[in-house]
């Protein structure tokens, strides 16, 4: 059986040790061109995957059933091979960003402002909004008129206002970024999320900085 970490560039995954030591010699780093991915995803040695970027959106296609939540954001990151043969997408980063919002002491409240709109912001984004919390995506000029159709959808499907704004000219509020990013400056609460965060933090008057560590 098949049993890895399916995504484009992987060179700085750790996914491979971790698994590694929790047991799963096998678990390895698959890299795919995008031309390769259905194909790879028809076989039937496949065991289970995680999923990463590029692919979140794209595995979607090639499953047989999604969990409820993973196809309402449109965000698949784990593939599981079930007793009848059938593939089941779900999404586990939620999980992972409540344990780690829990673990700094991060209550979701009041405005939240996202940067990005890929599969691990898409996932955020229906958590802050369950939370009750007034969403806003940040994005820059170039992938504007996407975000706006990703606006479009989620808040659609997640029964949501949700905005879209450029640049950095915003009020204090909890921020989070999807990918690794530089520290916090001026007056903005900040946090920086990742997968399986391995999580430090510090809270002056100025905000909040929550750091973390990709697959």
């Amino acid at each position: 059986r098949i049993y890895g970490l399916l995504g484009r560039k992987l060179g700085h995954s750790w996914s491979a040790p971790i698994h590694h030591e929790l047991g799963c010699g096998s678990y390895r780093l698959i890299e795919l061109e995008p031309e390769a991915l259905e194909g790879f995803l028809r076989r039937e040695d496949i065991g289970g995957l995680n999923v990463t970027i590029p692919y979140k959106r794209a595995v979607m296609a090639c499953c047989d059933e999604i969990d409820p939540l993973a196809k309402r954001i449109g965000s698949v990151n784990t593939i599981v091979r079930r007793g009848d043969g059938t593939l089941y997408g779900d999404n586990t980063d939620a999980y992972g960003f409540l344990e780690g919002a829990k673990f700094s002491g991060i209550k979701l409240t009041g405005k939240v402002l996202i940067y990005g709109f890929g599969g691990a912001a898409r996932t955020i984004i229906a958590e802050c909004v369950k939370a009750g919390c007034q969403v806003t995506i940040g994005t820059a000029p170039d992938f504007l008129e996407q975000g706006k159709k990703v606006v479009k959808e989620l808040s659609e499907n997640l029964g949501a206002k949700i905005k879209i704004i450029l640049g950095e000219d915003i009020s204090p509020c909890i921020v989070i970024k999807e990918h690794d990013a530089q520290r916090a400056v001026g007056r903005r609460q900040s946090i920086y999320y990742s997968h399986l965060a391995e999580c430090t933090h510090w809270l002056n008057r100025h905000g909040l900085l929550l750091r973390g560590i990709t697959q």
